[in-house]
């Protein structure tokens, strides 16, 4: 039995990847269970509805595919607290280098993918045997679920 993970989750859906919510993720008998730290509704995905279950490679991240009410859904579990996920602010000043004068521009978007990319491979690679476990373990409750 693997112990509970403190992990952030996202839903990766318009208009919901904006935030992260910090919590407890455990592996219950029959779905994989999500304690918020805060006052949110705890969430539970069931072993049958997982179709797919997957770590992001060189990053700190449980992707799971599961359905719920005829829909699919994606829900990411990062077990580092993931990078800002917004855009950069428009009104946000940000130091730009590299040039030859140095000015208070807007960060470019690709250079905040850049960083955050950055910064998931660097936690990813020590969280990466954690990771290995649940996925794998998380992958063997769906099979055992579907009778394969």
């Amino acid at each position: 039995m693997l112990e509970p993970l403190t992990v952030w989750k996202v839903e990766l859906a318009h208009g919901l990847a904006h935030r992260d919510v910090a919590g407890t993720l455990t592996l219950g008998a029959d779905a994989l269970e999500f304690e918020a730290d805060e006052a949110a509704a705890p969430m539970h995905i069931g072993y049958a509805a997982i179709t797919r279950a997957k770590r992001l490679r060189l990053s700190a991240v449980l992707l799971v595919r599961w359905e719920s009410d005829g829909t699919t859904r994606l829900t990411a579990f990062y077990l580092a607290q993931p990078p800002p996920l917004a855009p950069p602010d428009p009104g946000e000043a940000g130091l730009r280098t590299g040039n030859m004068r140095v000015g208070f521009l807007r960060p470019t978007k690709r250079g905040q993918r850049r960083r955050n990319t950055a910064y998931l491979a660097y936690t990813g690679a020590d969280l990466k045997p954690a990771l290995r476990a649940w996925t794998a373990e998380v992958r063997v409750r769906v099979r055992a679920t579907r009778g394969g």
